[in-house]
């Protein structure tokens, strides 16, 4: 995926723009200058004077703001006139560049020191949207630690006792425990998943990483649509991480890929899992105690496999076109009868052995076996309907060519639906009408 950064993070250091201001100029001269944004910059050695000046000081210096969005949506779309630009401009701001993502590895380098003090040689990677270029700028940083629950505590104390950052929650006792923390330098997020075996798990965050990478390798609107769904669903109330009803950024990114499959822009998913060369490489990198990421897939050689001959259709269809495109089709789907399945590249009628009728929403994880295993299962049928409501006035708005009016207002919170309790009060007036008559 992003080759070497655990190896070129290691040679960088970040830095405000009020630091670099105080640095010598005899030193700068040693130094490559990369702005990340207005007030962050990453510093490379020009020379191995300048890699010696890099080594005598700390990784992070000033205070930067890598793990914020500094800008404003609005302001941006009013820069371009037609909604095509206007996507396109948006996309440009939202995108990681390459220095965006050295800044999550050089984090996750030092978190990663600060967890080998509680448990030395248990794998770990980066996962999630940080290295499959599904990410925004100010994104979360997704760590994965395989190791036994029973070290959850030893972890979560060394990271509360760590300088650097800041301990903001903890879940012991969910499916997957979580440690997030705050990396106070960088400002970045982190979740850290304790006790997902790498090895053993068909279901791995790492291979399904790779598999969501190649995808957008294949189609790099893919990888578009994703960031500006994400951020028009978050600012629409419609996407919002942790426990509550509304998707998630995982179910957004699967919504978009099932979409693009429908147009056979993407092939099924079981067409990358399939293959051993990508099953092979995967778990090759996976024996290594610190697998931290996997390599860049051959876009051309995936391109020839014969599963993917004959269900990839090329297209130029601009981004305002699919998304207004992709409004439509699920303004029009049915979640009620019908389940998602990005493995297949199908939809299916909903049946009971799912064990999944309840939900509103049914979009099971990649692989067969963990079919009951849904990444939407929080979703119900309210935020379902509030949905494709915005789905519609999105619609609406790219077809009026007038995208900035759904990112000036937002809409009220979902509210969510009360239940019905017994009025006492009134069993006891019809209780005193009884008595009275009798």
């Amino acid at each position: 995926m992003v080759e070497n950064n655990t190896i070129n993070a290691d040679r960088c250091n970040a830095i405000s723009r009020t630091e670099l201001q105080k640095v010598d100029k005899d030193i700068k001269d040693n130094l490559l200058v990369n702005f990340i944004n207005t007030q962050s910059v990453i510093l490379k050695s020009r020379n191995k004077q300048g890699q010696s000046w890099l080594d005598s000081q700390n990784k992070f210096t000033g205070y930067l703001t890598v793990g914020r969005s500094p800008f404003r949506i609005n302001g941006i779309l009013k820069e371009k006139e037609t909604v095509n630009e206007q996507l396109m401009h948006l996309d440009a701001f939202l995108r990681q560049t390459y220095h965006h993502q050295l800044v999550y590895f050089m984090v996750y380098n030092e978190i990663l020191k600060v967890v080998r003090e509680a448990v030395s040689n248990d794998p770990a990677a980066i996962h999630g949207s940080s290295v499959t270029k599904l990410g925004c700028r100010g994104g979360d940083l997704d760590i994965v630690l395989s190791t036994d629950k029973e070290n959850f505590n030893q972890i979560r104390n060394k990271l509360k006792h760590a300088a650097s950052l800041k301990l903001e929650s903890f879940f012991p006792w969910a499916k997957v425990p979580i440690i997030k923390v705050q990396h106070i330098p960088s400002n970045v997020i982190c979740d850290i998943s304790v006790g997902r075996v790498l090895k053993e798990s068909k279901n791995n965050p790492v291979i399904n990483c790779e598999m969501l990478y190649t995808m957008g390798a294949l189609d790099e609107r893919f990888c578009s649509l994703v960031r500006i769904l994400k951020t028009w669903a978050a600012y629409r109330g419609l996407c919002k991480e942790g426990a509550n009803a509304l998707p998630h950024s995982v179910t957004w990114t699967m919504l978009t890929l099932f979409y693009l499959q429908q147009r056979q822009m993407l092939p099924a998913a079981k067409c990358l899992y399939e293959p051993l060369y990508l099953r092979q490489q995967s778990m090759d990198k996976l024996d290594d105690s610190s697998c931290d990421i996997l390599c860049r897939p051959d876009v051309r050689r995936i391109k020839h496999l014969p599963d993917l001959a004959g269900e990839v259709v090329v297209n130029d269809d601009s981004l305002a076109d699919l998304l207004k495109d992709l409004c439509g089709f699920y303004y029009d789907f049915n979640f009620k009868k019908n389940w998602i399945s990005v493995y297949d590249g199908s939809s299916y009628p909903r049946i009971t052995d799912l064990n999944s009728s309840r939900h509103a929403m049914v979009i099971p994880a990649e692989f067969p076996e963990f079919v009951n295993e849904n990444v939407s299962k929080n979703v119900n049928t309210l935020v379902v309907k509030r949905m494709k409501s915005e789905l519609r006035i999105l619609y609406k708005a790219i077809d009026s060519n007038d995208l900035a009016s759904v990112f000036e207002t937002r809409p009220p919170p979902i509210q969510p639906r009360q239940k019905r309790k017994h009025s006492r009060k009134k069993e006891n007036s019809v209780l005193q009408d009884m008595l009275f008559v009798h």
